[in-house]
């Protein structure tokens, strides 16, 4: 027996199945939401063309999908709408990005995400770190206020690199009416800045013994063009 080719077959059948992604990708989750990876903290269905999950009281649920062809630093930007349909006390929504793993519990990402009182916020998690560290940010746009049960919200993540590599981080919430973002203050080097390729949904019912529903939909990721080129292409120079 080749030992070392039968050690490599047993890590090939052991090794977690993930499902992958090319960009541009969307999914409004009429008839399946198999391209993405829950955990099993929450409850994960769909449900009446939603992506819907019930989340238990203070803990954070995620399902996530593996994003293939995407080199960094590819500018990309992440969308959703969604519908907190029950809560029993404060609670959050939004976005993994740039995960190093499907396991948001052992991975390194950045959390961009929304709560009740409309407030939004950055939180880099470092190698499945329990807590996470807030980044300062800026504003600007008018705030969306306390958001009501099934009110529909529209959140975009986007991501994009200058010259040197460095990421800024961008996070918009729309309510219908109003439509406010949140900046990084600082880019992130690149020497810092996590490069991998997961991507997907983060919740959390941050009240004990209180847990809530919320229901995703249209979810789309796509690459977006580096300011840089649509500046040449405005001018008629690329391709020329």
């Amino acid at each position: 027996m080749n030992l070392p080719s039968f050690f490599a077959s047993l890590a090939v059948l052991s090794s977690p199945a993930f499902a992958a992604v090319s960009l541009p990708y969307t999914n409004n989750f009429s008839s399946s939401a198999a391209d993405f990876t829950p955990n099993t903290a929450g409850q994960w269905s769909l449900n009446s063309g939603t992506y819907q999950n019930v989340v238990p009281g203070d803990t954070p649920s995620f399902s996530t999908l593996q994003v293939t062809g995407r080199a960094a630093p590819q500018p990309f930007q992440v969308s959703t709408t969604f519908q907190v349909t029950a809560a029993a006390g404060n609670w959050s929504v939004g976005f993994a990005a740039l995960s190093t793993a499907a396991d948001l519990g052992s991975a390194s990402y950045y959390l961009a995400d929304i709560n009740q009182a409309g407030a939004m916020r950055f939180r880099v998690f470092n190698s499945g770190a329990a807590a996470g560290a807030d980044s300062t940010v800026t504003t600007a746009g008018t705030s969306i206020g306390n958001i009501a049960l099934n009110q529909t919200i529209t959140l975009t993540l986007t991501g994009t690199y200058d010259m040197a590599g460095s990421l800024t981080l961008a996070l918009t919430a729309f309510n219908g009416t109003n439509t406010q973002t949140i900046t990084l203050a600082s880019p992130i080097a690149s020497a810092s800045a996590f490069t991998g390729n997961f991507f997907g949904y983060r919740e959390r019912s941050n009240t004990a013994g209180a847990g809530m529903t919320v229901q995703l939909d249209n979810f789309s990721i796509a690459a977006v063009p580096e300011p840089g080129s649509v500046a040449l292409l405005g001018l008629g120079i690329v391709g020329a």
